[in-house]
């Protein structure tokens, strides 16, 4: 409660909201929370020609609304005379407004300095309290309410399908089975003690041929650990997608039905089984090779199954039959003894046909078409073996080495070889990468092809590399065209197709000190470039470099590291100058004129033949 005095004309209703506004705030004047004693002075203090109003901040709130004039008479509406309390007297004569101003009011408690003056808000005015809920607080509240629910909807089916998978953690499937035993909606001890029964309750019959025989999974010492199966079958199934495996209409463990058996007490039975069984059976009879005489030819005599059983492929057969739970095995041919070489055995045909093409085989041995040398039977009969009286063969490591010695007389790379050269002289030389040079093991795979064949036959003989001519070893296997590089004479030569010289130069070789010579030997054209850089490393090295010379024409023959090159840096050419310091590091110096001719007519393949 407060009590105040008001200066200005206004009306009873704006008096009110202004108490009423002080008593929410609590506080008046010096921000004093709470009521104002009234004992805190015995000070009575009058107010001239206005009137004292004793405010109850209930009673204003709750009164119905009443104006007095400034004479302190009532409105024509009813005025609920509110009770008068003893509080003491507010000041409300002050006014910090200045002059020509409008007077506001100014409450503050009589008897203290008005330190703090609290204007009435809104002019007195009654201002409404707001509305308790807004409507964005009405959608949260909706959201929340939703969400609640969605959540406890959310953990009622999590729930049951958490419980429903773990009933089946114990319990199968709808529609499982596992061979013949039904294990739908089964717990697992139930299907435990199915599976336990399955030995006990197996059989197998074993038919065909006119032979039978019927096992007990006691005979074979049958058992099953049917808690591991049950525990496989879980595994298989997976718990969790129960709602998949209910909608399903087959789930088929039969594969997980394992049993175990003592394969040795199944075979026993059947070994003596089948020995009972072949006492009276006959038995295969093997194919061989027989010389017709009337004929003069080799033949083959048929071989024979017969009827006995072949006691390994009967096991092996039956204890498979087991191990798949089978009910009833039949025996087909596969089963019978067999013999050990049929009339159509490749190796028994290629003897025979071996046998008869010794009798007529003729081989003529041709190089570069060429008749070269002669096979005939004598020579054939060397390379024959008849182990028994079907089985013919050719002794290979004998073959393989007379083909070894019969191509080393017909190589000829890097072979010494003996011509005369067009102008009479008589040249010796051996080295080089050209010639001939047989491939051995093709040629071996001929020979024993052609041996399998029979009757006359001319082989090519096959060459891993090949030259212009053969005319026997040791001799000249090259055309009329090529280069002759003379190292005594320091000259080099070259002869057409016609044998006619059509090129001839001064040369300077390979220094000769025993590291930069010019290798001797037969060669060939590589390749040429124009124009080329040569690099030469340290012997021995293949980082190190030597030298490096840029020319303008370039011909090797001996890899890319010797060849025809110009060298524009020599004084002169010819005679010893390669022996006097002015020898070059293998290659074949020529002047730049020389070699710009000889790179127009030199072609890759030319042979060189470097000599001295």
């Amino acid at each position: 409660m407060g009590l105040f005095k008001q200066r200005g004309k206004h009306s009873a209703n704006e008096a009110n909201a202004d108490a009423t506004q002080a008593l929410d705030q609590g506080s008046f004047g010096n921000e004093q929370t709470g009521l104002i004693d009234a004992s805190a002075s015995n000070e009575s203090d009058s107010f001239s020609n206005q009137e004292t109003i004793a405010l109850d901040k209930s009673a204003i709130v709750n009164s119905p609304t009443a104006s007095l004039d400034p004479a302190g008479k009532a409105d024509s509406e009813p005025t609920q005379v509110m009770p008068s309390l003893n509080l003491p007297s507010l000041d409300l004569s002050s006014s910090d407004a200045s002059a020509g101003d409008e007077a506001k009011p100014t409450a503050y408690m009589a008897g203290y300095p008005p330190a703090v003056q609290a204007p009435l808000p809104n002019n007195g005015a009654f201002v409404p309290p707001a509305s308790a809920v807004s409507p964005e607080d009405s959608r949260h509240r909706g959201l929340k309410a939703f969400i609640i629910t969605f959540v406890i909807l959310g953990c009622i089916l999590a729930g049951v399908y958490c419980g429903i998978a773990m009933m089946f953690s114990t319990q199968f499937m709808p529609n499982t089975r596992i061979g013949g035993i039904d294990a739908s909606m089964k717990q697992d001890d139930e299907v435990v003690e199915l599976l336990n029964k399955v030995p006990e309750q197996y059989t197998i019959d074993v038919v065909g041929n006119n032979f039978s025989l019927r096992m007990t999974g006691p005979d074979v010492g049958m058992t099953i650990d049917s808690e591991a199966i049950v525990k496989a079958m879980h595994d298989d199934q997976n718990q969790w997608y129960w709602p998949w495996y209910v909608s399903a209409t087959n789930h088929d463990e039969t594969e997980l039905l394992e049993t175990s058996f003592d394969e040795k007490a199944s075979s026993d039975i059947v070994a003596k089984a089948v020995k009972s069984y072949n006492k009276n059976a006959d038995k295969p009879t093997d194919a061989s090779i027989y010389y017709d005489e009337s004929s003069q030819t080799f033949a083959i005599k048929p071989d024979e199954v017969g009827t006995q059983l072949d006691a390994e492929a009967v096991q092996k057969t039956v204890n498979n039959a087991i191990t798949e739970m089978q009910s009833k095995v039949e025996l087909t041919d596969e089963q019978l003894k067999q013999p050990s070489l049929r009339a159509d055995d490749e190796k028994l045909v290629s003897s025979a046909d071996m046998a008869n093409g010794l009798v007529s085989t003729n081989l003529t041995l041709k190089i570069n078409g060429n008749p070269v040398d002669k096979i005939d039977k004598e020579t054939l009969s060397k390379f024959i073996e008849i182990k028994n009286t079907f089985d013919v063969s050719l002794n290979t490591d004998e073959l393989g080495q007379w083909v070894n010695n019969l191509a080393a007389g017909y190589n000829t790379i890097g072979m010494e070889r003996t011509y005369t050269r067009a102008d009479g002289k008589v040249i010796t030389v051996s080295g080089g990468t050209y010639g001939w040079e047989v491939d051995q093991g093709s040629l071996s795979a001929s020979i024993m092809d052609a041996i399998k064949a029979g009757g006359e036959a001319e082989i090519d003989i096959p060459c891993i590399d090949s030259a212009n001519t053969y005319t026997g070893r040791g001799q000249r296997d090259w055309g009329n065209r090529y280069i002759d590089v003379d190292l005594s004479e320091q000259h080099a030569y070259f002869y057409g197709d016609d044998g006619s010289i059509i090129w001839q130069a001064d040369i300077i070789s390979g220094a000769p000190d025993g590291e930069h010579g010019t290798p001797t030997g037969v060669w060939y054209v590589i390749m040429k470039e124009s124009p080329s850089k040569l690099i030469g490393y340290v012997p021995g090295s293949e980082k190190e470099i030597e030298y490096e010379a840029d020319v303008t024409y370039w011909m090797p023959f001996v890899g890319n590291s010797v060849g025809f090159h110009d060298a524009n840096w020599q004084p002169d050419f010819g005679g010893s100058m390669y022996a006097e310091g002015y020898g070059s590091h293998g290659c074949v110096n020529l002047s730049p004129s020389d070699a710009r001719e000889l790179y127009g007519i030199i072609q890759p393949n030319d042979v060189v033949v470097v000599h001295f």
